[in-house]
């Protein structure tokens, strides 16, 4: 069945120019595969059955607890069959059963991978298929790790390892070149803003933590309730859930917007990026945007904000001379108080003996002349009446698209960034958050994938960002639940800074989000438009800004202390 599947959406994909939901028949219809395949090794004993029925139960759960479906609040047990799994595999400490272990929560984790995050293959199939591999393979070490802790000291320092390991994971997830960290449990309560007022002092690392916490007091409270017929944990369990929601919803009905009031717009010009973005003549696109935007436009607005990548190839030594600058330098022009921020694609040519980094390209021109350059995926802000425009540098990058990650060492995987449209070089970063001022408004410019990295946020409030504009193109993905999810994870970065957000996107969902981290004005898919609206620009710092993510970090050094504990204590004799 599942290989008849897989068969039907390949088929499907090669006939068809797009393929909205066809890579999740593709994925499901391998993985039903995949297990039917290996049936001697998954489930050919009794005790083998039940291991591989936990494992697809916490994959269904998961799956459905993740945005944008309704059913969110499943995470809050969507870990218990995998605790069952592991308690069911625990008997001793051999090699095998860490083996087992690895492999039943592999397969789980990879179901949970596939139905949540499929959709990002819409861009590119193999880049799709490896995030998927990937992830799951690394969301297994610390699970294994977990068990290791459980069977050598026991079962309480056994779940704070499986807290301090899972949270230590996705913080590393946030910070190394290889960073898919879509996942972390803390962005599935997206979904539900009145829940999570609170991330503005723990950031979505508390929502992790609360997630492992439910979790594991529900699976003790099933055991107490299998092995002695004890009811009482269950109302240990519901006030963990329960008394988060209740200081949330509290926060949430009591809180006013902060900042002064002031006038937006965001446009959504429509080109679909696969076929459309990258070859429509520009001079069709700039009409686009003009004619959006005069729509919309008064004397009262203050600042416009384009998609990412709005237009392209634009020479940052020479960006005044930019036919495409000077026609929006115009029209700004025509509003005293307007600034336009947008996002560009630039290059920026060195002189010839400019020191080469990591990330300088060189290029033989016809006449043999040796010229040397580097790539951004840039921002600028436009000001009426100013000659100066600022430029940003994206910095935090798509792994395989923006930045070839570890590429001495991962040397084998070029063929898939030259698919990807990479390079090895990647893409040029900036050191420090530059947030562009306008007036009284000082504005973040997040690029795209940046808005999922919630400190990588705070830095642009600590450098006096009021408000931020994420500008993004998430069309890529086609007509699915990619864009929602991407819009709800961008929606915490409202609530943990207390910043309104500006959203534009290209194609996908362009939207206002107020400080609370709720959607206003939620733009029509593969539609053209443009949005205004008044947002307050707050210039007061939460104690998530203050103190970042202090909770994974606390769980960094457990986890040290936890695996030094580990190795020095003796395996159990068998």
């Amino acid at each position: 069945m599942g290989l008849v599947l897989a068969i039907y959406a390949g088929f499907q994909m090669l006939n068809l120019p797009l393929w909205s939901y066809l890579p999740l028949v593709l994925f499901g219809g391998i993985y039903i595969a995949f297990i039917g395949f290996f049936k001697p090794f998954l489930y050919n004993t009794r005790e083998k059955k039940t291991a591989l029925g936990l494992s697809l139960i916490g994959a269904l759960i998961m799956s459905l607890g993740f945005p944008p479906l309704p059913t969110t609040v499943l995470v809050l047990a969507g870990f218990v069959p995998w605790l069952m799994l592991e308690d069911h595999l625990s008997d001793n400490g051999s090699k095998e059963n860490r083996k087992n272990v690895f492999k039943y929560f592999f397969i789980g984790v990879l179901g949970w991978n596939i139905f949540t995050t499929w959709w990002v293959s819409n861009s590119a199939l193999m880049a799709g298929f490896v995030a998927i591999a990937l992830n799951s393979l690394f969301m297994s070490v610390p699970f294994v790790l977990y068990h290791i802790v459980h069977v050598r000291l026991g079962k309480w320092v056994g779940y704070l390892a499986l807290i301090s390991f899972w949270l230590a994971f996705e913080y590393n997830h946030l910070h190394w070149d290889i960073s898919w960290p879509w996942l972390n449990l803390g962005n599935a309560l997206s979904q539900y803003p009145q829940l999570i007022q609170w991330y503005e002092y723990t950031g979505a690392a508390g929502g992790t933590l609360w997630i492992l916490i439910s979790n594991i007091a529900l699976f003790e409270t099933w055991k107490a309730w299998m092995l002695r017929k004890q009811y009482y944990p269950i109302f240990v369990w519901l006030m963990i859930v329960l008394l988060p929601c209740f200081w949330s919803w509290n926060i949430f009905t009591n809180y006013q917007e902060k900042g002064e009031l002031h006038d937006f717009v965001a446009v959504q010009p429509n080109w679909e990026p696969h076929y459309e973005k990258f070859d429509v003549p520009e001079r069709v696109q700039l009409s686009r945007f003009i004619e959006l935007s005069k729509a919309i436009l008064d004397t009262s607005v203050e600042l416009i904000v384009y998609p990412e990548t709005s237009f392209e190839s634009v020479n940052t030594r020479a960006i005044y001379s930019d036919r495409n600058i000077q026609w929006l330098t115009r029209m700004v022009n025509d509003y005293p108080n307007l600034s336009l921020l947008a996002g560009i694609g630039s290059y920026r040519i060195f002189d010839g003996d400019t020191p080469q980094s990591k990330n300088t390209r060189e290029r033989v021109m016809g006449n043999g002349q040796t010229i040397y350059y580097d790539s951004h995926n840039s921002a600028i802000q436009i000001t009426s009446g100013q000659d100066s425009i600022p430029i940003y540098f994206k910095s935090k990058f798509v792994p395989g698209a923006e930045i070839f990650p570890y590429r001495k060492l991962l040397f084998f995987l070029k063929p898939l960034v030259d698919k990807l449209g990479g390079s090895i070089y990647g893409l040029t970063p900036q050191e420090r958050r530059t947030p562009f001022v306008h007036n009284k408004i000082v504005t973040a410019p997040i690029i795209c994938y940046e808005s999922v990295y919630p400190e990588y946020c705070t830095g642009y409030v600590k450098e006096g960002a009021n408000v931020f504009a994420i500008m993004t193109n998430d069309g890529w993905w086609d007509n699915t639940i990619g864009h929602t999810q991407h819009m709800l994870i961008g929606a915490m970065r409202a609530i943990e800074n207390r910043r309104s957000i500006v959203r534009s996107a290209n194609s996908g969902t362009s939207a206002f989000i107020d400080q609370r981290g709720i959607i206003h004005q939620a733009t029509e898919y593969a539609q053209k438009d443009a949005i205004r609206a008044k947002l307050h620009c707050n210039t007061e710092w939460t104690f998530f800004v203050k103190y970042g993510d202090y909770i994974s970090k606390v769980a960094l050094i457990l986890t040290g202390l936890i695996l030094i504990l580990a190795l020095l204590k003796r395996r159990p004799q068998l």
